[in-house]
Formats: C-alpha cells, sequence, structure tokens
C-alpha cells in the first residue's frame, strides 16, 4: 500500500488560538452563571433572551415583533423560537398573534405578565452583570465591548457568506 500525501496543516497563530479558547471558555462559563440566575425566576436563558428583547422593541416603540424578527434578532431560526414562545405563551408570558394583513405571519408581544417578569429579573440584573466584570476597569470594560463587537462584526459577515455561497455539487463518476 502507498502512502496517502498528506497537507501539512496550516500553522495557526497561538495567540489567536489562545484568545479564541478563551472566547469559548467565557461564552460557556457565562451561561454556568447566568443560567442558575435566570432558573431563579423560572427562566431558562433562552426565554430570558425573548423577554430582554421583547422589552427593548417596546422601548423602541414597537409594542410587537414578527417571529422571523425576533428570531433574527436572538440568531435562531423561527421554528426553533417557535417551541420557546409556547411554553412562553402557557405561562402568561408573551402572547402570539395573527397579523392582521397576513395570517401566515405571527406576532409575538410582551403580556402585563411577562412585563413585570422582566422587570423583576432586571432588578439584579445590572448587580449580576458587575459582579462578571468586577475585574476590569472603566476602560478595560470600553475596550472589552469595541473588540468584541469587532469580532462579532467580522462573524457576521463569515455567517452571511455562508448563507450565500452555493451548496457543492457533486461529481458524477460514471
Amino acid at each position: 500500500m502507498v502512502p496517502v500525501a498528506s497537507k501539512k496543516p496550516a500553522e495557526i497563530d497561538p495567540v489567536a488560538e489562545g484568545a479564541m479558547r478563551n472566547l469559548v471558555k467565557a461564552f460557556g462559563l457565562l451561561k454556568h452563571v447566568m443560567e442558575p440566575y435566570f432558573a431563579r425566576f423560572g427562566l431558562t436563558g433562552a426565554q430570558w433572551g425573548i423577554l430582554r428583547v421583547l422589552g427593548r422593541a417596546e422601548v423602541e416603540g414597537a409594542m410587537s415583533l414578527r417571529l422571523s424578527d425576533l428570531g433574527k434578532r436572538l440568531l435562531v431560526r423561527p421554528p426553533s423560537v417557535t417551541g420557546l414562545i409556547g411554553r412562553m405563551q402557557r405561562a402568561g408570558l408573551v402572547d402570539l398573534t395573527s397579523s392582521t394583513e397576513d395570517q401566515r405571519v405571527k406576532n409575538v408581544s410582551l403580556t402585563p405578565a411577562g412585563r413585570k417578569l422582566l422587570e423583576q429579573v432586571m432588578r439584579g440584573h445590572g448587580a449580576q452583570i458587575e459582579s462578571m466584570l468586577k475585574p476590569l476597569s472603566g476602560a478595560q470594560r470600553e475596550q472589552l465591548q469595541a473588540l468584541l463587537e469587532q469580532v462579532a462584526g467580522r462573524m457576521e459577515e463569515l455567517a452571511g457568506q455562508a448563507k450565500t455561497r452555493p451548496a457543492r455539487e457533486t461529481e458524477n463518476s460514471d
């Protein structure tokens, strides 16, 4: 058997690799810290995301969001959001209604109970964030925010490119 020639793996910048590893670690730890906080209010992190996005939309003047727009803001596909919305609707936290213009379009809005729960969580949310960012000075927090915005912007570009790439054509070996 003849050995197959293999490509030499691309060199990886050790600093970049370490930064990515720490970003992934921080994201995982963020979930470990925040999930118990949200659980005290009977919420999952995903449900909190929905409450927070709907609350922000209200502040911006939109009393409801289309299900598809909610998914975009959460970076989640609408089918994934639908199950969460159903559970939250049964809990009385959100309303799901059909659009008057197009019955296929579903709009999601906070109920008074959802707004009240959002306010309860927000009362301690600042302290929770402060606890996590305590080791950083104000300037370091600003720097972290700017760096994460840059990384997120690049990831959005890459995600957009992945969506527009044509699927690989399969070759026929006939």
